[in-house]
C-alpha cells in the first residue's frame, strides 16, 4: 500500500521541517495556503496524490517522530478502522491533548472542549487504541477514496468538520495512543510564508 503525508505548510517552522525530513514517507507540501484555499483546491490535491492509496494529513506546527508514523501505519494494517490518527498536545503549556471520548457535538463549544483527555491518561491507556471521536490533523489518515467522499473543508474548523462528518457516517476514528505529535502552538509567533504564490510540492 502506498502512502503520503499531506503536510498544510502556511509557515516555515524549522524544527517541525526537520522533523518531516526525517520520516520514511512520501510528502506532499501545501505551501503559502490558507484553509480556505486548500479546501479550494482539494480536487488538485487529489489529483497529485493519485497512485497513493492512503493519505496521512499533519499540521505545519507538529514535530513528527517516526515512532509515531509507524505506530499509526501499524493501527492501519490492521484493517479494521477507516480513519487512524495520532495526537498532540493543545499548547506547549498544555496538559491536556486533542483526543476526547466524548459525543462530538454540532458546534465545537468549550464545553465539549473540557472533556479533552491528560496526556498522561493517554500515555498509559491500557489498548494501543481509543475511540476517540476527534481527528485533529495530527497524522490523520483515510484511504483516498474517502479523502474524495469527505474532502477538506475550513468551515467551523477543518479538522472538526471532517470528524462531525464521519461520525454522521458512523465510520469510528482510532486514537492510537503510541502517536503523539509534539504541538508547538504557544511557544511562540511563527510567521506565515509570502514569499511566492501558493504551491504545491511533492517530495518522494
Amino acid at each position: 500500500m502506498k502512502e503520503l503525508l499531506v503536510i498544510l505548510n502556511p509557515r516555515e517552522i524549522e524544527s517541525c521541517l526537520r522533523s518531516y525530513e526525517e520520516l520514511d514517507i512520501d510528502q506532499l507540501f501545501l505551501k503559502r495556503m490558507t484553509e480556505i484555499e486548500i479546501g479550494e483546491r482539494w480536487k488538485e490535491v487529489m489529483e497529485l496524490a493519485k497512485g497513493y492509496d492512503w493519505l496521512w494529513i499533519q499540521s505545519d506546527d507538529g514535530i513528527v517522530r517516526q515512532h509515531a508514523l509507524d505506530a499509526v501505519r501499524f493501527i492501519r494494517t490492521t484493517n479494521m478502522y477507516e480513519c487512524v490518527t495520532g495526537y498532540s498536545n493543545l499548547t506547549v503549556h498544555a496538559s491536556v491533548v486533542n483526543m476526547s471520548m466524548a459525543p462530538l457535538p454540532d458546534f465545537p463549544t468549550p464545553a465539549w472542549q473540557r472533556t479533552w483527555m491528560s496526556l498522561s491518561s493517554v500515555m498509559t491507556w491500557p489498548t494501543w487504541v481509543i475511540n476517540t471521536q476527534f481527528a485533529g490533523f495530527a497524522l490523520t489518515g483515510m484511504s483516498l477514496e474517502l479523502w474524495k467522499r469527505y474532502p477538506y473543508n475550513p468551515d467551523l474548523s477543518a479538522d472538526f468538520n471532517l470528524s462531525r462528518r464521519l461520525k454522521a457516517s458512523k465510520i469510528k476514528i482510532a486514537g492510537v495512543r503510541d502517536a503523539l505529535v509534539w504541538h508547538l502552538k504557544g511557544s511562540q509567533t511563527f510567521p506565515l510564508l509570502t514569499d511566492g504564490p501558493s504551491e504545491m510540492v511533492l517530495e518522494t
